[in-house]
């Protein structure tokens, strides 16, 4: 009995979304420090987030999000307009939302795999522009 439950759980976590997790750290840390986790049913997107704060920091973090959510904080950073933490202030920031093809090796929030995604992205704009 007890095994037949470790397998279901196992087939479920094999199934779901996976991210990469990082929790506001300098870029070079979230890099090295950065793990694979599984994402609940509610939260099917990975993101990225970059951010500098009033002190100078420039941190990062990668997290599992809801689409809205994930939206959301992107509609945010787009508007250019300071965001007050409890600590700090957040002067500057960029999200990326993105979604890990079924099968990948890594998830698709890692710093090379979204620039990846971004490059492409740039390119098609490019490439519709440019037909015009």
């Amino acid at each position: 009995m007890c095994n037949n439950l470790y397998h279901a759980l196992d087939m479920l976590a094999a199934d779901s979304l996976q991210c990469y997790r990082c929790n506001e750290k300098p870029v070079k840390e979230c890099n090295s420090e950065q793990k694979i986790v599984n994402c609940s049913s509610d939260n099917m997107i990975c993101q990225l987030v970059n951010y500098e704060t009033d002190k100078g920091e420039k941190l990062q973090d990668r997290s599992c999000s809801s689409k809205t959510e994930c939206e959301d904080e992107k509609k945010m950073c787009d508007s250019g307009k300071e965001i007050q933490r409890k600590d700090d202030t957040i002067t500057k920031c960029a999200v990326a939302c993105c979604v890990t093809a079924k099968g990948a090796e890594t998830p698709c929030n890692g710093a090379f795999a979204v620039a990846g995604n971004i490059i492409i992205i740039v390119l098609e704009a490019l490439y519709i522009w440019s037909s015009y």
